[in-house]
Formats: C-alpha cells, structure tokens, sequence
C-alpha cells in the first residue's frame, strides 16, 4: 500500500487493482461535447438537476474505460452514460415513479421504444427523446449486432431498495465483517480475471487484445472515477472535495480462492 494514501475513514480498506491507469487523451473534449449535448436536449430541467447530471464526471469514466477509442465514438458513449445517471435519478430513485412500479413500466417501455424506434420520431419525453437521438447517432456509426446489443443491455431498476453487497452482507454481523468480506468476493473474481486476461492476451488478436486491455482499464478506471465523484465519495455530505483511492497491490487473504463462491465456481476450471 503507498505510505501517502492511508485510508482516512475506518471501514476503508486499499483497492488490489494491480491495472495501471490511462486516460483518453481527446477526454476534456468528449465531456465538452456531451455537456453540449445535454445542453440541446435539455433533459435536465432544474438547475440541480442539470449539475447532478454533469457532476457523474461521465466523459471521465468512459476516457478511462476506453483510453484508445475512436474520438467520435468517445463522446457519444460518455453521452449514454450521463443520461443514464440522470434517467435513474429522475425516473427511478427519486422521482415520481420510485414507489410506482406500475407507472415505471410504461416510462420503461415508452423509453425503450424511443431507443429501438430509427428515423423521426416526436416524443413528448425529454428523457426518451434524447434516447432516441442517442440510438439514432449509435445507429450511425454501429453495426447491426452491436446496436442490437446496445439495445438488450438497457435496463433500470424499478424503485430504490437500499440494496448493495454491503447491506446484504452485514446480516448476522457487524460493517467491518460484511466489508471485508465484499472485498474478498472482488479480489477473488479480480484475480480470475487477471489470470484469464493474461492467458488470453498471449495469443489473441489485436481487436481481440484491445478489448481484453479496455475492460482491465475499464476496472481501474471505475474506481478512479468513482473517487473523483460526489455522488460516490460521500464527500458532498461532509462538505468536502472527492477522496483519493488507496492502492495495494497484494489481494486479501484468500483472494485466490474460489471455494465459498458454489454459483461462480466453475470460473475457475475454464481455460484462458
């Protein structure tokens, strides 16, 4: 663990990410772009809301996640993800459908729609409409199977529950226990997935490797992010700025052990 970046909070613990960073160079210039974007949609009615929009440091997160990806395709990736940030606050965690399952499923299938739906299209929606011309530009610029993909992928929740690996693990025990136990189930997985990734790599295609590097940069780059970003740190609640992430670069005890994980146990017995 580096000596400067002790944890400052008691249940904190060092990510094992043994993955070095990058960063698009072209990424102040996608989040430009989809500030713009969100701009002429004009989604984000409220002040707050538009700030919390642009607060998700999006176009960060996909520089980080795809450091090498065409410039074009860049910013209309960053452009999905603040919308989804800002769908599921609006629509789904506080908005008025959070305790309306029933009323959610239209705004769900209407949106939908609006994403599947190619050519001109009015939709009273600003959330849907501007779905609609983000599936319309992707529609520009993908294949068919990758739209397709595009299009099984979307989904949102129904309403808040509070649920997260922490809140189940705690059950029968204490923060601490359930913590350590939630970083122990990410380093073993993380540590299969280094295995792979490196079986993978030695003999794989170029496309093929970039893929394999973009999803390890995509796991460090989530988590700088992450730091980086009030909606996750915390820190907008205690009047302070983003954290700084702790490293290490050893796993938990056990982190390559695959016993107690019966669902997931056979990750272990495929072959790069």
């Amino acid at each position: 663990m580096n000596s400067d970046t002790a944890p400052t909070d008691a249940l904190a613990l060092p990510f094992f990410c043994p993955i070095g960073p990058a960063v698009h160079p072209a990424a102040g210039e996608a989040e430009r772009r989809a500030v713009a974007w969100i701009d002429r949609m004009g989604f984000a009615r409220s002040e707050e809301e538009y700030a919390r929009t642009v607060r998700t440091r999006s176009a960060d997160f996909y520089a980080r996640f795809a450091p090498y990806a065409d410039p074009d395709r860049l910013w209309l990736a960053a452009c999905w993800v603040y919308w989804g940030f800002a769908f599921d606050d609006a629509r789904c965690d506080e908005g008025p459908f959070a305790a309306d399952p029933a009323g959610f499923a239209g705004v769900a299938a209407r949106t939908q729609r609006a994403l599947e739906t190619p050519g001109p299209l009015f939709v009273p929606d600003g959330y849907a409409a501007a779905l609609h011309d983000l599936g319309e530009r992707f529609r520009a610029c993908a294949t068919p199977v990758q739209l397709r993909r595009f299009h099984f992928a979307h989904e949102c929740p129904r309403r808040r529950t509070g649920q997260n690996v922490l809140s189940v693990l705690v059950e029968g025990g204490t923060p601490e226990q359930a913590l350590h136990r939630a970083v122990g189930l990410r380093d073993r997985v993380l540590c299969r997935f280094l295995e792979l990734r490196d079986a993978v790599r030695a003999r794989a295609s170029a496309p093929l490797r970039r893929y394999v590097d973009d999803l390890a940069h995509g796991i460090r780059g989530n988590i700088e992010r992450a730091a980086r970003t009030l909606r996750y740190s915390g820190s907008a609640a205690r009047g302070a700025g983003p954290v700084r992430p702790c490293w290490t670069d050893a796993p938990l005890p056990g982190g390559r052990d695959p016993s107690g994980l019966p669902s997931i146990a056979w990750w272990w017995q495929v072959s790069g």
